[in-house]
């Protein structure tokens, strides 16, 4: 079997993982990139060294599956599911609803593969984890994260990117697609989140209340081409009505649900393959796992909060033909919702799960008022070539809506925007009023405050030389002074308030990659003031992160139990002593001092705060390494800068 490139690279990766003595691998590769093909080479690499490997789906399709990848990687396998005999192979690819009730030797198998590892958090999957403890795990899957967003490391412990979307419709081992986006009526803002997505129930009394069916079937008529799709449904109901639905309209079509017969799944999927179906109506069951080829067209008519179920869901029609362009037919906003789907994205096994963000915009996507196709923001369609009119919206100048509009816009220097007029990219610096920012003074005779912004070529400049970073070996004042000169010798662009749009995948990573490198109190203190936050935010973001480590029961992060950062513990920060803190850089000290001193000097300073925080705030600060401390002759402790 030839494997390709990234292929290759992402089995070597996984080995030097397991080297390093991580012991439950997650490996992360698109829809349609071969994550069965990787794990059959890795089962086959194990075997050939002796060892017993389990490979485990959910599903009796994924069972066929990987049987058949195994089958051309010439690697003799049996399988534990109801309905097969059991056999002595090394390699067996079991179902875990079979497997879970035929646990017997817990040193049976040296290697673990877990498809579709997304679903590892379930019980019944941790249930056969912990019997078998003593083997290794490799987890695969498109979409490395919980129907919620959350992160899977409680069940692995390093993450692997074999590839991206991007760079493999670049490669062209996945095909390109285009969006189209129809105005509906859906109003989804009422509606309940359980476990991370919409309300079902919910979901279809909307859906019955706004007839976007009818849209759907006229919409794939025109822009799908007759070529084969398949659309995604809220319920076995909702999925009947639309299948009633394409075929008075002369098409055949079938409805595919997690609720029929595998067999039956099976004919019609293999129907659907040869061409005797056009339109496979799905109920969470096409939207991952299954390897169903010569699909052109995505039919959304499921809306949803969850972004894995999105990327799996579109990621079906994206698999590579001879002069494919692959439609999506988005009738319920997933696209505006979650962003384009070959859009880059960063995974962590941390990351917590998603919420409504107030104030933060939806992905950067633009829709043509003449096609409906959906694209990034530009002033030209690239589908119909349609020249959107440009204009400025009259902003009516008062300080109350001026200062609403920034807030919903909640930009920190280096967030990426778009210019909506002409769809530049730039990098956010600051608000032409905002006086705490170096080389910007307020001017009265500017009616509406614009964003000064860096093209990318001057945001790559000024991130090169570690002007952004504010944890950097510099102190603040020598960081002040080099961002001087850099302005003086760089010209910004001005971006007019109702003319950005923010990127907010790239927002979101960016400033989560500035988070993590908080380590200690004081990182966390001058996060704060660059976004303009209370030191208040900077002591309940530091409890959260050490609430996060304790919640994932890693070896790793017990030393973070009870002390965080440099050691200080956290039930002993105030709001109180964090003032002390603050005021700690203005303290003037000379030589040695005792705290009574101290308390002396931040009464001069008209602090309020009592000599008992400062006994304690002091010992902080010890503890931070910011100040030493020793006995004086009459046995008191005295503290001097370092």
């Amino acid at each position: 079997m030839q494997l390709r490139d990234y292929q290759n690279l992402a089995i070597s990766n996984v080995r030097k993982s397991f080297q390093a003595k991580h012991r439950s691998v997650l490996l992360t590769l698109p829809t349609g990139a071969g994550k069965t093909i990787i794990f059959s080479q890795i089962t086959k690499l194990a075997k050939l060294k002796g060892s017993n490997v389990l490979i485990l789906v959910h599903r009796k399709e994924l069972i066929d599956q990987a049987g058949d990848k195994l089958t051309k990687a010439d690697v003799k396998y049996g399988i534990i599911a109801a309905g097969h005999k059991e056999s002595n192979n090394n390699v067996q690819v079991a179902s875990v609803q079979t497997l879970i009730n035929r646990l017997n030797n817990p040193n049976q198998y040296d290697l673990i593969i877990i498809d579709e590892a997304h679903h590892a958090v379930a019980n019944s999957w941790r249930k056969i984890f912990d019997f078998y403890k003593s083997a290794i795990k490799l987890g695969v899957t498109a979409t490395p994260m919980r129907m919620t967003g959350a992160g899977l490391g409680e069940i692995f412990d390093n993450l692997i990117i074999g590839s991206t979307i991007p760079e493999l419709v670049e490669q062209g081992y996945l095909a390109e697609h285009e969006v189209y986006a129809p105005p509906n009526n859906l109003n989804l803002d009422k509606i309940k989140t359980i476990r991370g997505d919409f309300s079902q129930k919910e979901v279809e009394n909307e859906l019955n209340k706004v007839d976007i069916v009818g849209d759907a079937v006229e919409n794939y008529r025109r822009l799908g081409q007759n070529k084969p799709a398949i659309a995604f449904c809220i319920s076995v109901k909702h999925g009947q009505y639309v299948t009633d639905k394409f075929k008075q309209a002369g098409y055949t079509a079938e409805l595919i649900s997690g609720s029929m017969n595998s067999d039956d799944r099976k004919t019609l999927v293999d129907n659907f393959k040869n061409g005797k179906v056009q339109i496979l109506v799905s109920i969470d069951v096409v939207s991952e796992g299954f390897d169903v080829e010569g699909c052109y067209v995505a039919i959304l008519l499921r809306p949803t909060q969850s972004e894995a179920l999105y990327l799996q869901q579109v990621g079906r029609v994206l698999r590579p033909e001879h002069n494919k362009i692959a439609i999506v037919l988005d009738h319920v906003g997933n696209t505006k919702r979650h962003g384009f789907v070959d859009e880059y994205r960063e995974f962590d096994l941390y990351q917590t799960a998603k919420t409504k963000r107030k104030g933060v915009l939806a992905p950067s996507v633009e829709t043509c008022q003449k096609c409906f196709a959906v694209y990034k923001p530009q002033p030209i369609c690239p589908v119909c070539g349609h020249k959107r009119e440009s204009f400025k919206r009259e902003i009516t100048y008062e300080d109350g809506e001026l200062v609403k509009m920034k807030k919903d816009l909640l930009l920190d220097e280096g967030d990426p925007i778009i210019e909506k007029s002409t769809g530049t990219k730039f990098y956010f610096y600051a608000w032409s009023d905002d006086i705490k920012k170096v080389g910007f003074r307020f001017n009265l005779k500017d009616g509406v405050p614009f964003a000064k912004c860096f093209t990318e070529q001057q945001w790559k400049e000024f991130t090169s030389e570690n002007l952004h970073n504010i944890f950097s070996n510099d102190t603040d004042h020598k960081r002040k002074t080099k961002t001087d000169i850099f302005l003086k010798l760089h010209h910004l662009a001005k971006i007019n308030i109702d003319d950005i749009a923010v990127i907010r995948n790239e927002q979101l990573n960016r400033r989560k990659k500035e988070e993590w490198q908080c380590n200690t109190l004081k990182d966390w203190l001058k996060l704060a003031k660059k976004r303009g936050h209370k030191p208040f935010w900077a002591k309940k973001r530091w409890e959260l992160r050490k609430q996060k480590y304790k919640n994932t029961n890693k070896r790793k992060h017990r030393k973070n139990l009870n002390s965080f950062g440099d050691g200080i513990h956290i039930e002993r920060v105030t709001p109180q002593r964090i003032k002390v803190l603050n005021l700690f850089d203005d303290l003037d000290f000379e030589g040695y001092l005792n705290a009574e001193e101290v308390h002396k000097k931040l009464l001069e300073l008209k602090s309020t705060v009592s000599l008992a925080t400062i006994y304690r705030t002091l010992k902080i600060l010890v503890e931070m390494n910011l100040l030493v401390d020793k006995e004086d002759t009459n046995g008191k402790r005295i503290y001097k800068k370092r």
